[in-house]
C-alpha cells in the first residue's frame, strides 16, 4: 500500500482486509474488458432490481417527506417553469413563503434540469433520485481507486455505501441523499487539493460543494469544509511534511493549504449565493432563531449582543454569564425548538442495531418498530 495521512491514512487501514498485498500500478492488462463488464453489472443489477420498476412506470417513490414535501414542491416549480414563470413565491406551503429562500426547493441545482424532459413528472422525481444513487456508487468506486484500492474492493465499497440503509433511506428525503451523492468526490477533491497542493482541485472542490448547498443541504457542505480543515492541520503538523520543507517554500502563496482552503470556501460561497443569502436573510424570521439563551456555542454572540442593547431592569434577571451557562447546561424552556431537538435524535440504546439490524423492528414495506412505544424513542 502507498502510506497516507489523515483521512487516507483510513481507507488504507480498512483497504487492509480487502487487499493483502500491494495494489500495483494501472497498466495495459491490469483491467479487461470482460473484468470491467462484470464491475458494471456488480453496480448496476441491484440498483435496478431496487428502482427498475419506477424507471419505467409512474409509480414514485412517497414515504415521508418524499410524499408530502419534496414530491408536491419539484412538481409545483417545474408546472411555473412550464408555464414560463420563475418560482419566486410559493403560496402552497404556510401562508406563503420565498422559493429563493428555501434550500430545500433546490430551485437552482444544475441536475434538476432533468424535469424539463419529455416525460410524466413521476418518471422524472423516479429518475432524479435513482441516478443519485447511481452517482455515489461511482464516485466511492472513483475515490476507492484513487486511495489505492483494488477494483473489486472499491466495488464492495460502491456498493456498501450507495445501497447501505444509511443513504438509501434518504429516497424519502432528496436533499440528503444529494449531498452524499456529491461527497466521494468532494473527499476526492480535498485529498488532491491539500495533498498536491492544487489550486484546480480548490475550484473543483468548490463546485461540488455548491452543488452540495444548491441541492438543499448546506450542512453537509459545512461539515466537508471542517473535515477539510482538520485534514490541513494533520497535514501540516505531520512529520513527513516537515521534512518537505524546503520544497514547501518554493512553492506560490497561493499554494498553500490554508489559503487553498479559503480560497475553495469563498468561490463556494460565490457560487452558491444566489439561494445562500436569502435563505440566511429569511431565517432570521424563523421560531429556531427566537430564544433569551444560548443553547450552543454559535448561539452565544448573538445572545450577548441582544442583552447588550437590552440591559437587565430587575434584580431577578440574570447576568449574561449565568444566562450562558444555563442556556448551556440545563433544560431550554417548555414549547421552544431548542426543547424539541432530541425528537428528532437517536437513542443510545440504538447502537444495538449494529450487531442486529432488526432489533427494533422493521419500518419498510410496513412500518412496524415496536421500539416506537418507548416514550424517549418517539
Amino acid at each position: 500500500m502507498i502510506p497516507c495521512t489523515g483521512i487516507a491514512s483510513l481507507a488504507e487501514w480498512s483497504m487492509e482486509f480487502m487487499t493483502p498485498s500491494p495494489v500495483p500500478l494501472k497498466t495495459k492488462g491490469d483491467r479487461p474488458g470482460a473484468q470491467r463488464w462484470l464491475l458494471c453489472l456488480i453496480l448496476l443489477l441491484p440498483w435496478f432490481w431496487l428502482f427498475g420498476r419506477s424507471l419505467v412506470t409512474n409509480h414514485t417513490l412517497a414515504f415521508r417527506d418524499a410524499a408530502h414535501f419534496h414530491y408536491p414542491t419539484f412538481h409545483w416549480n417545474t408546472e411555473q417553469w412550464h408555464h414560463k414563470q420563475i418560482p419566486l413565491w410559493n403560496p402552497q406551503e404556510n401562508l406563503g413563503s420565498p422559493i429563493m429562500s428555501d434550500l430545500s426547493s433546490s430551485l437552482f441545482y444544475p441536475p434538476k434540469l432533468v424535469f424539463h424532459l419529455p416525460l410524466p413528472f413521476p418518471r422524472l422525481y423516479n429518475w432524479y433520485v435513482a441516478m443519485h444513487v447511481l452517482l455515489a456508487a461511482y464516485g466511492t468506486y472513483r475515490l476507492s481507486r484513487y486511495w489505492q484500492a483494488s477494483c473489486w474492493g472499491a466495488a464492495f465499497a460502491a456498493l456498501s455505501f450507495s445501497l447501505g440503509g444509511s443513504l438509501l433511506s434518504q429516497h424519502a428525503n432528496v436533499i440528503y441523499l444529494i449531498s452524499a451523492a456529491w461527497l466521494p468526490f468532494a473527499l476526492h477533491s480535498t485529498d488532491q487539493m491539500l495533498v498536491h497542493r492544487n489550486w484546480k482541485s480548490a475550484l473543483v472542490l468548490a463546485g461540488l460543494l455548491a452543488l452540495m448547498t444548491l441541492g438543499g443541504d448546506p450542512q453537509a457542505a459545512y461539515h466537508v469544509g471542517l473535515l477539510a480543515g482538520l485534514y490541513a492541520l494533520i497535514l501540516t503538523i505531520h512529520p513527513q511534511d516537515r521534512i518537505r520543507k524546503a520544497t514547501a517554500a518554493r512553492l506560490s502563496w497561493f499554494q498553500h493549504r490554508f489559503i487553498l482552503l479559503l480560497m475553495a470556501g469563498s468561490a463556494t460561497f460565490l457560487l452558491a449565493a444566489v439561494q445562500i443569502l436569502p435563505t440566511f436573510q429569511w431565517s432570521q424570521q424563523s421560531q429556531r432563531n427566537s430564544y433569551s439563551q444560548p443553547h450552543s456555542l454559535y448561539e452565544i454572540p448573538a445572545t450577548l449582543k441582544h442583552r447588550a442593547g437590552s440591559p437587565t431592569t430587575g434584580p431577578s434577571d440574570l447576568s449574561a454569564e449565568q444566562s450562558v451557562f444555563k442556556g448551556l447546561f440545563t433544560n431550554p424552556p417548555v414549547e421552544t425548538h431548542h426543547r424539541a431537538i432530541y425528537h428528532f435524535s437517536v437513542g443510545p440504546w440504538r447502537f444495538a442495531e449494529l450487531l442486529w439490524p432488526n432489533i427494533s423492528g422493521k419500518m419498510y414495506p410496513v412500518h412496524r418498530r415496536w421500539i416506537n412505544q418507548l416514550p424517549a424513542e418517539g
